[in-house]
């Protein structure tokens, strides 16, 4: 299946197409703001604190790390009596409001009270909720990013109909987000996402974050309960009723009726396309399970440049299947990746690690960080 391409995807709705990323378009009308989905137009930067580009860290070498809570942290916000939801630690902006500043932002000092809440509430160390906490909210988040989408969508086939330019998902966001429905009074958007939160603390979790604290699932879905109107309603995804929740929902970004309910799916290498941002101290960073960009995945052609000219590979083509490469060193050893999402995955970075003589992909994305550095080449 082919990645689509982001933020490109955006960028081709019909409202978007003929502005620029310098656009002062204001993010939603005054009057529109009572009804505005609260993720929109949050400010970037609380207390001034720098906006650092990050990845999650859990393929890379991490191990979990030593928290120390600043003092000021926000306490007691988070249970299972009363909780502001996940949009009270993270926003998502989506493209057509913020343009070139798109993307996940994560704020220190909240994120860090609901992760010492939720440590708490399952008798836990924080240090291993922390990073547990984080993943957690990335897929809350995914969720409207994954709706700012299917508003896309939408707006392309709309246009296409009547030959008009659609914009229903800028008016759903000022005006529509927290109509009511059948399932909930309040906005049925972050019912689905707090029930992605929910699958992702019952699935198997990466390696690096077992085992699962006990109740893991349970406190989330308790503090879903204790939330506002629309995120305690998560359980109206349940079972075939999800077809019909996200119909009216797909329904509720168009303005018109839409009966069928496959809406909102994403892939992992579409996720990974969306920038997260860290707003605090990038000190801690370690102990949230994240690094600064700066130690990203190679892309696939950056990785083969360096295989070549520091360690004397040849690729080759005909030995994988499909969309999967092997390099092969000097001494005949060789390992094996794939190139569709366009950038080294994770686990292959790994396995090229430990062949290239490297403790980890970590360290592996660094040499070839380093390498393009040193030669002047990018890509």
């Amino acid at each position: 299946m082919t990645t689509i391409r982001y933020p490109d995807f955006f960028e081709q709705s019909p409202w978007l197409r003929p502005l620029h990323a310098d656009s002062d378009e204001p993010a939603g009308s005054a009057e529109a703001r009572d009804t505005l989905a609260p993720w929109i137009g949050v400010a970037a930067r609380p207390d001034d604190a720098p906006a650092v580009p990050i990845l999650p860290a859990f393929e890379v070498g991490w191990r979990p790390q030593p928290v120390e809570l600043p003092d000021d942290v926000p306490r007691g916000r988070f249970t299972v009596e009363s909780s502001p939801g996940l949009d009270a630690v993270a926003s998502y902006q989506p493209y057509h409001f913020a343009f070139e500043g798109w993307g996940i932002r994560v704020y220190e000092k909240p994120f860090l009270g609901f992760a010492a809440d939720l440590a708490d509430l399952l008798g836990e160390p924080i240090e291993r909720i922390v990073p547990l906490a984080f993943r957690q909210v990335l897929f809350h988040e995914w969720t409207h990013f994954a709706f700012e989408i299917v508003g896309t969508t939408l707006d392309s086939v709309l246009a296409g109909i009547d030959g008009l330019v659609s914009v229903c998902y800028r008016d759903y966001c000022e005006s529509r987000y927290a109509n009511g429905s059948q399932w909930s009074d309040g906005p049925l958007e972050e019912a689905v996402a707090v029930w992605a939160e929910l699958q992702f603390a019952r699935r198997q979790l990466p390696e690096r974050l077992r085992p699962k604290p006990r109740r893991y699932a349970e406190a989330v879905a308790a503090l879903g309960r204790a939330s506002p109107a629309g995120y305690r309603d998560f359980q109206c995804m349940r079972g075939r009723n999800a077809e019909r929740v996200l119909a009216h929902l797909a329904g509720t970004i168009a303005d018109a009726e839409i009966c069928t309910g496959r809406w909102g799916e994403t892939t992992a290498a579409e996720r990974a396309q969306v920038p997260v941002y860290w707003i605090g101290d990038p000190t801690l960073l370690p102990s949230v399970g994240a690094v600064p960009k700066t130690v990203a995945a190679p892309s696939i052609n950056r990785f083969e440049r360096w295989l070549k000219k520091r360690h004397k590979a040849s690729i080759e083509t005909r030995r994988g299947k499909g969309s999967h490469r092997r390099f092969v060193l000097p001494d005949g050893q060789s390992g094996g990746y794939a190139t569709s999402a366009g950038f080294l995955l994770g686990p292959e970075a790994n396995e090229a690690a430990r062949i290239l003589g490297l403790p980890n992909a970590r360290a592996l994305y660094e040499a070839v960080a380093r390498g393009v550095r040193e030669t002047g080449s990018g890509a």
